[in-house]
């Protein structure tokens, strides 16, 4: 690969990560923020030509040409699979420099995963001492495990993975360092679609009255406005005006002497059911409460879409929710409920649940 073509490689790589930076407003990619140290997806100052050379020099290397145009083009550490990137002169030994320049000039000698097999483990214990020889450190994947860069060996250019820590040995795991973060924006992009999918959920509902489903787009439409000129009202009473008598029958307004007769006598019927019978019983259910169901649209910031006829008496909810998703917000299902619907079909952007989801399980 000419200079050219490396300083080309390397800021497409630098463009799909702005582009990933650009879609992931929240950094919910792995490794961009949460517990410990975290990229934030930002990326070191790059290197001069000198300052690699230097290093090279120091530690009688030549680095994979990927690299060095990474380092050159792109930044000296951050953003990167795990929690990021290393930077160059913190990825060899510490010990005054003297077993990294040994180890680094030190050809690694293996070229297929060795020491998941116990048989195996002589083959890296004589060697291993938190770095192999002819490996640079690369990215912390948590829990011990990390991926190296070969620079002395027959592989020198690829990258592996070291999973000593849980006796899995060590892998390879690209054929270099381009393909390494490559695939990493590949794999970051698709988790961040599948969890856009997720998000995007729908309920298919029975409805049978037009006149009922034209009541249920009055509140509909306006939960939308004020979710979108910058939330729920506070006043849930906003919103009770909105349904009629016979919506109002689905939620319990109980007093407070009511609310704790029931729950003593769940609690009761809590320590008399065995532990494993206890999910699903009807009896241990919570009633439906209005305010409940308003915080729930509310703290979820849900954001409703389209809610059309789709068939012979059936209308579909589209709506989008930003948190995590793992079943279809309950809110939004006694939304649907409350004006007498009955629940035909959840899914998301991935497709149909394999089941309906049953309000009785």
């Amino acid at each position: 690969m000419t200079e050219g073509q490396g300083e080309k490689a390397a800021g497409s790589l630098k463009r799909r990560l702005d582009l990933l930076i650009k879609q992931d407003p929240e950094m919910e990619t792995f490794g961009a923020s949460g517990y410990g140290e975290c990229h934030q997806f930002q990326l070191g100052e790059p290197l001069t030509e000198e300052a690699i050379a230097e290093f090279e020099a120091s530690y009688a290397v030549r680095l994979p040409e990927e690299y060095r145009d990474f380092l050159k083009y792109v930044g000296n550490g951050g953003a990167a699979p795990g929690y990021g990137l290393e930077p160059l002169f913190s990825a060899v030994p510490t010990d005054g420099g003297r077993r990294g320049r040994r180890y680094l000039s030190t050809p690694f000698k293996h070229t297929q995963a060795v020491g998941s097999d116990p048989k195996q483990e002589h083959l890296l214990e004589a060697e291993y001492e938190g770095y192999f020889p002819g490996c640079l450190y690369l990215a912390d994947h948590g829990c011990g495990i990390h991926d190296f860069l070969i620079v002395s060996g027959p592989c020198r250019g690829q990258v592996w993975t070291d999973g000593t820590c849980d006796d899995h040995g060590v892998w390879p795991t690209s054929l270099n360092f381009n393909s390494w973060y490559s695939d990493w924006l590949d794999q970051s992009f698709l988790q961040l679609y599948s969890k856009k999918l997720a998000r995007s959920q729908y309920v298919q509902f029975a409805a049978p009255s037009p006149e009922r489903f034209g009541q249920f787009l009055t509140i509909l439409d306006r939960l939308k406005a004020d979710e979108r000129s910058g939330g729920l009202e506070v006043d849930d009473s906003v919103y009770l005006a909105y349904f009629d008598e016979k919506a109002k029958e689905y939620f319990w307004f109980p007093s407070e002497t009511e609310r704790r007769l029931w729950n003593e006598r769940r609690g009761a019927i809590w320590n008399a059911t065995p532990p494993e019978k206890r999910w699903g019983n009807p009896a241990l259910e919570f009633p439906k409460e209005f305010p409940h169901m308003i915080a729930g649209l509310r703290n979820a910031k849900i954001q409703f879409g389209e809610c059309v006829m789709i068939g012979d008496e059936q209308a579909k909810l589209s709506y989008f929710e930003p948190g995590n998703v793992f079943w279809p917000a309950e809110s939004v299902l006694s939304l649907v409920e409350s004006f007498g619907f009955t629940l035909l079909k959840t899914g998301d952007g991935r497709g149909p649940r394999p089941e309906p989801r049953s309000r009785n399980d």
